[in-house]
């Protein structure tokens, strides 16, 4: 989602020499330029096209640039245009740009021509478009503003009006090979700023805490999810069985009512698929992934996984919740390339996002009565978020709260 926008007042593009702009892009950018957006231009390059008026120019030193985000120019462009973070967008072809950027609330666009690799998603922006024309069709004449993300979209907040749009990135198994995988979205932890103001990622923590009121709760809607998701993948994309990552032995997978749904669904496409779950199993118990490293990770579920049934020639997708070094989805792939699968994809709800602590100390909500801090909940009978307060108690609606946060952050 472009996390805190309502409205889009300021688009900012960042313009470098890595990777440059083809004339094709420039065309697009000039018709977002004479839109009815306000826009800024933050380069290190001398010249840019004419039709750039001087004064929409930010010209940024090369290593001020490599220090973004800078809060002084960032400042600059909130005053010359009377804006709120909330209300700016920042679009860039640099990925390492675009990454930085993410420390500021303000909406953060990629546009990238290939398909992006995992490791840039460890700060995944708002929004991935292919190229500018894509993004001016969507946003500047859609106006597209808001949850852009499907399962960020519509859990838990459900709205009618969205588009489905999901991640996707190639993830390395091994030196030579990689493979698809897709993602409704992005969760981030209890360490990173964002987590009080993600709904997406409260309900997806929420769902699967044995302990929590909301265990299991959304599991049709990420079925549903999963369903139009995979649905809507074009003609050319081979599919034949699916299968989600095994619990440890002797302990049930969170996965089975999610499974039991989709396939209980009569849409022709779903009942030619094949539920392979059964067959792929671990062999060991071992420790959750969750307080391990990276190498330790990929130790601690090495050849922990078999497939008991020849699968030769199978195209399979492998469902799981939240990745983050994919290592346990690593081995559950080499597990079916040992026995005979044609190709393996990868399914999540969420990619983990790498911890911040962000820039600003406006980034807490706070209590209007006595500005204790508030904390981020879903309602259990509605499932819609609210917040409360960790001091007197009260709880408040989402929507307002953020749109106080919206304002306190300029």
């Amino acid at each position: 989602m472009l996390r805190n926008v309502s409205e889009i007042k300021v688009i900012v593009f960042h313009i470098s020499d890595s990777p440059i702009l083809s004339a094709n892009d420039w065309e697009d950018v000039q018709k977002i330029y004479e839109s009815e957006y306000n826009c800024m231009f933050l380069t290190d390059l001398d010249q840019l096209p004419d039709f750039i008026d001087d004064s929409d120019i930010i010209k940024v030193e090369p290593l001020k640039m490599v220090l973004w985000p800078s809060l002084s120019l960032f400042d600059h462009i909130k005053e010359r245009f009377n804006a709120q973070t909330s209300e700016i967008i920042l679009v860039s072809k640099d990925s390492r740009f675009t990454k930085r950027s993410m420390k500021l609330l303000s909406g953060v666009i990629l546009i990238s021509e290939n398909m992006v690799k995992y490791e840039q998603l460890d700060n995944t922006p708002d929004a991935i478009f292919h190229n500018f024309n894509q993004f001016y069709e969507l946003v500047v004449l859609d106006n597209l503003v808001g949850r852009n993300y499907f399962g960020e979209n519509q859990i838990p907040l459900p709205t009618n009006q969205f588009r489905s749009r999901y991640i996707h990135c190639l993830y390395p198994i091994s030196d030579s090979k990689k493979v698809r995988l897709f993602s409704l979205g992005r969760y981030y932890s209890s360490k990173h700023y964002m987590h009080e103001m993600h709904p997406y990622s409260k309900a997806i923590i929420s769902n699967k805490s044995s302990n929590s009121k909301l265990f299991g709760k959304f599991n049709i809607k990420l079925s549903d999810l999963i369903i139009q998701t995979i649905g809507s993948f074009p003609d050319s994309f081979k599919l034949d069985a699916l299968c989600y990552v095994p619990p440890r032995p002797n302990e049930e997978s969170r996965f089975s009512d999610i499974f039991e749904h989709i396939f209980s669904q009569t849409d022709k496409w779903i009942q030619q698929l094949e539920d392979i779950s059964p067959f792929l199993i671990a062999t060991r118990d071992f420790e959750k992934q969750k307080f391990l490293n990276t190498e330790e990770r990929l130790t601690n579920v090495e050849n922990a996984f078999t497939v008991t049934k020849v699968l030769t020639g199978k195209n399979v997708m492998v469902i799981d919740d939240v990745v983050t070094t994919g290592a346990t989805l690593k081995a559950c792939a080499e597990a079916l390339f040992q026995a005979g699968v044609e190709s393996v994809s990868f399914f999540v709800f969420a990619i983990n996002q790498r911890e911040q602590s962000g820039l600003f100390s406006e980034y807490r909500a706070a209590c209007p009565y006595c500005l204790g801090d508030l904390y981020l909940n879903i309602n259990s009978t509605t499932y819609l978020p609210f917040y409360s307060c960790s001091d007197c108690r009260r709880t408040f609606d989402y929507d307002p709260v953020m749109e106080n946060l919206n304002r306190r952050i300029r």
